[in-house]
């Protein structure tokens, strides 16, 4: 049994022991680890992101938790409408964003990914949405 585990997306990340990138993930068993932190899920091809999301959730033992730091476009769009984010801000995030969600696509996909999944909390930092779910 695995207690944490960081999903990171690019093999060239800096490693901790308990990171792993997407492609690493099928070396792990599914159904073996307690708590995984995903917070890469914005550096995703939107066609890709759904798949991975999916992967990662395998990995969940059961009553496993999954945390994720998605950006939220909702957010987004209102620090740039209240000028709360200038262009330089902006341009450093498009550097690592392929893709994003409004809240309500996130709660629909939670809704149809895995009926095993209950949300546990949903918070929000700055521009992003922070989604903790548990695998029942």
């Amino acid at each position: 049994m695995i207690k944490h585990l960081s999903v990171v997306n690019s093999e060239e990340s800096d490693f901790a022991e308990s990171r792993v990138s997407f492609s690493d993930l099928t070396a792990i068993t599914n159904g073996t680890v307690n708590n995984i932190t995903c917070t890469c899920i914005d550096e995703l091809k939107y066609a890709e992101r759904k798949n991975k999301i999916i992967e990662v959730i395998h990995k969940l033992c059961a009553n496993g938790v999954l945390s994720m730091k998605i950006i939220n476009l909702d957010l987004l769009g209102n620090k740039i409408k209240k000028k709360e984010l200038n262009g330089e801000k902006f341009s450093e995030i498009m550097d690592k964003m392929n893709s994003v969600w409004t809240y309500s696509e996130c709660i629909e996909f939670i809704s149809n990914i895995d009926k095993a999944l209950i949300i546990e909390n949903i918070g929000f930092d700055d521009i992003y949405s922070v989604i903790q779910l548990k695998k029942t």
